[in-house]
């Protein structure tokens, strides 16, 4: 006991100290000539109290927390064409040199730097400018806020990006999360709309500012110093702290005032540190080797749910919140919650969901939102008191469900999706100029976060391929702008019976980011593909594919779908050097395919622009038959690709116009081939199906050649399972055409004992994949048929798993194995024996 209440009065000991020093800190931060206004970032209750505070006092200066260098936007921020939101985007190579920022292969970290019209920074600039005030930012350089958080111990190896107003301390406080759990508040959002937000009104400014200061103090009390200069804290606010005394010495105290804006955290040390700050330790500006740039942002990208870690969540709810309270409604929570009960309930009926929501539902909702706000002691509703009303007036079924969905569209509807527009003078890389302007031309809209479908006919209309060029050169340049859904893909060679492209675009700040990577490349997107096409090009060389000709004809069939036919030349030349350097059967019938692709695909490729394409074919072709008599030399593991490529390139002879290319030559080199026993049988049963089906063998000759591979005693069950693969991916019709092909296999795997069948049995499965419904019926029945049976009943048992049929049979051979050790086989022939007279 006697510990125990020692324990207590230290406690008590303990809490008062805190008290006294809470006071002190409360104490400091408004002094003659200066005012700390601690915020949280895009807070309306700190812009509007902020708004407040800079009219009545009409400051001298306002310093704000942020890199120095976002003090050359400041007149484009505070220009009245401006639409919030938007962004300082910034970023940085890790090193001092501003020309290595240049180098491809650069890593690089980017942070962003918000605005909306209710951030609290954007309020200072524009209040602070009607007033003529001196504003400058007063943070680290955003280089130097990197080195000081320890990113760059080591050269960075990729593009990194991040926030640059993150409240990762404050969020993450345990005094928060304990405050959050005694208050019944679910997050610290929630906690942070109870005591701010919900109060905005009902506090004076000074209240107001005492309040989140004390809120943020003891936020920060729980971590130490150490932490604090490991992540760079400390040296950002010792920065801070020397602009504020270097800005103090050039006032007149008694007559002059400056309000420091920074985030709540920050402010819990400024005031210590500047009063301990010498003017002679003051740091020296330094040259910033980042780069910034002032973008266009969005709600969504804006919206804390997004994954921004300093945003308030539901960023539209918030605009309105804001707007209604600089309208000096009396309760602008409520008018908020009413106008958007209604607009929320319109989207919901054009939706046209399962579930109806009525203006009945609207009423009900907001009176209970202001039942909750009552309850909860709340003058009006706050955002959490709106959405709880929606679960409970809105959904009518489960929460689980039905709840999902509408739940998840009101928050869609919540976040917004406005973006923002800069004013006309702001300068931008010549490439985002071209970009927009190449957008407007085309008639795209950028204005929203809306995803939206595009068919392009790209056979008919000019419009349309220039659209596809641009997506197509835009994806090449991985710009997130758009996603093809469908049509034809001449790369790969699928889909080529689509007459149209799909594709959905879809606005967002990445779009714009990845526009900025690629600005040193060039200033218009023709000439960054060109340039980023071409340092492909040289790294293949580095890579070991400076020879490969399918990858080399790729990448002319890129160029011709982004449209580049001007500058090709030195692709055509690369694929010609390919076409006599590459000695892969494989990859020169990839080419081949690809070039008569091209040749065909007329309007979306104009391929006719192209004079050297069918002196290209020609070669690849010739270069293809000359490889192909050699084939049985290849390995094992290579059968499938060789195999399917045989048969590609009798699909590019029957395709070809009459005489384009010399069928002859392709067949003569399959002669060869076939005239040699010896190899990789699975290549020669393929150019043995070719040429029979060609009619260069007849079935005579094939039956000669099927049986001598099938009874040879030299070729073992896995080289006859090899042909037989090889000879039924090109000419499967045998099965059904031809009756002594069947006899042939049904003799042969009558020969074989289980164990042998097993084993081949995955090689067959894969010479039968080609079979479809109707040709596997057909070759039942003649199988059927060959036993003397009229069907061979079900093909397929659904009850059964294929586990469970593995399983079985190795029970069955683990049984015969056991009848065998046991003398017990002949018994088990008996036993067959006499089942089968019974049933006959």
């Amino acid at each position: 006991m006697v510990a125990l209440d020692m324990g207590e009065q230290m406690s008590k000991v303990a809490q008062n100290q805190v008290q006294i020093e809470l006071e002190q800190f409360l104490e400091s931060i408004e002094r003659p000539g200066i005012t700390y206004f601690p915020i949280r970032h895009h807070s309306p209750a700190c812009a509007w109290h902020l708004q407040q505070l800079i009219r009545e006092r009409k400051p001298k200066a306002i310093l704000i927390e942020g890199p120095a260098a976002l003090a050359q936007w400041i007149k484009y921020l505070i220009d009245p064409e401006l639409v919030s939101p938007v962004a300082v985007y910034m970023s940085w190579s890790g090193n001092e040199k501003k020309e290595d920022v240049t180098e491809s292969n650069s890593a690089r970290v980017a942070a962003y730097f918000p605005f909306c019209d209710y951030s609290p920074e954007l309020v200072a600039l524009r209040e602070g400018t009607k007033l003529g005030a001196s504003l400058s930012f007063i943070d680290l350089s955003y280089a130097e806020q990197v080195v000081a958080e320890s990113q760059v111990e080591e050269p960075l190896q990729q593009w990194q990006s991040f926030s640059l107003l993150q409240e990762a301390h404050l969020n993450s406080s345990r005094y928060v999360q304990e405050l959050a759990r005694r208050t019944g508040c679910r997050d610290h959002d929630e906690l942070w709309d109870h005591f701010f937000e919900s109060r905005v009104l009902d506090l004076s400014t000074a209240q107001f500012i005492k309040q989140v200061a004390a809120y943020c103090y003891m936020s920060r009390q729980e971590y130490p110093p150490e932490v604090l200069e490991l992540d760079g804290t400390l040296a950002r606010e010792r920065k801070m702290a020397s602009c504020i005394k270097k800005c103090l010495a050039e006032l007149d105290l008694n007559k002059e005032e400056i309000i420091v804006v920074t985030g709540g955290f920050h402010t819990a040390n400024l005031p210590i540190l500047v009063a301990e700050l010498k003017n002679e330790t003051m740091t020296s500006e330094k040259v910033d080797p980042a780069e910034y740039h002032l973008i266009r942002y969005s709600f969504d990208q804006l919206d804390a749910l997004n994954g921004y870690a300093s945003g308030m969540r539901a960023p539209f709810y918030y605009q309105r919140f804001w707007t209604y309270l600089n309208q000096e409604q009396p309760v602008p929570a409520r008018e908020t919650a009413a106008e958007l009960l209604v607009e929320i309930g319109r989207e919901l009926r054009k939706q046209q969901l399962p579930f109806a929501i009525s203006p009945a539902d609207e009423l009900a909702a907001l009176y209970q939102a202001e039942l909750l706000a009552g309850l909860r002691g709340h003058t009006a509703p706050t955002r959490e008191d709106f959405l709880d009303a929606i679960r409970s007036c809105f959904v009518k079924g489960a929460l689980d469900s039905e709840g999902v969905l509408l739940l998840s569209m009101v928050k869609r509807i919540l976040a917004g999706d406005q973006i923002g527009i800069l004013p006309s003078g702001v300068p931008l890389p010549p490439l985002m100029r071209n970009l927009q302007q190449t957008a407007a031309r085309l008639k795209l809209k950028l204005n929203q976060t809306m995803r939206r479908e595009l068919k392009l006919e790209i056979y008919r209309k000019a419009r349309h391929r220039e659209l596809s060029r641009f997506f197509h050169a835009l994806s090449f340049l991985e710009v997130p702008l758009a996603r093809f859904i469908a049509g034809p893909n001449f790369v790969q060679g699928v889909g080529l019976d689509y007459l149209t492209e799909t594709w959905e675009y879809l606005w967002s700040p990445q779009i714009e980011v990845a526009i900025l990577k690629l600005a040193v490349f060039g200033t218009t997107l023709t000439e960054v593909a060109v340039r980023r096409l071409d340092q492909v090009l040289a790294e293949t060389e580095t890579t070991g594919d400076g020879r490969n000709a399918a990858l080399a004809v790729e990448f002319l069939l890129r160029g011709l779908q982004m449209g580049l036919h001007p500058y090709l030349g030195k692709l055509v030349r690369r694929i010609e050097f390919s076409l006599a350097e590459d000695a892969s059967f494989d990859s020169l019938v990839k080419a081949l395919r690809q070039l008569t692709l091209i040749s065909k695909a007329r309007e979306p490729l104009e391929a006719e622009k192209l004079t050297v394409l069918p002196e290209l074919i020609t070669v690849a072709y010739r270069k293809s038959c000359y490889l192909a008599q050699d084939l049985e030399q290849v390995p094992a593991e290579a059968t499938q690709s060789i195999v399917e490529h045989l048969g590609i390139l009798v699909e590019i002879l029957e395709g070809t116009v009459k005489g384009e290319l010399d069928v002859e030559l392709y067949l003569g080199a399959l002669e060869v081939l076939n005239r040699k026993n010896t190899g990789n049988t699975g290549v020669l049963g393929a150019a043995a199906g070719i040429l029979y089906r060609q009619a260069r063998l007849s079935a005579s000759e094939l039956k000669v050649i099927f049986e001598g591979y099938l009874k040879a005693a030299t070729f073992q069950n896995q080289a006859k399972t090899n042909f037989i693969y090889g000879l039924l991916q090109t000419c499967r019709e045998l099965l059904w055409s031809e009756p002594w092909f069947l006899k042939s296999l049904d003799e042969l795997w009558q020969n074989w004992d289980e164990t042998e069948f097993l084993r081949e049995l995955p090689q067959l499965r894969l010479a039968f994949t080609n079979l479809s419904p109707g040709e596997i019926d057909q070759v039942a029945a003649k199988v059927a048929e060959l036993h003397g049976v009229g069907d061979l009943g079900d093909l397929v048992s659904w009850e059964t798993t294929a586990a469970e049929v593995e399983r079985n049979l190795l029970l069955n051979e683990l049984l015969k194995e056991s009848l065998q050790e046991d003398g017990l086989t002949d018994w088990l022939k008996l036993w067959s024996l006499s089942k089968e007279v019974k049933e006959t």
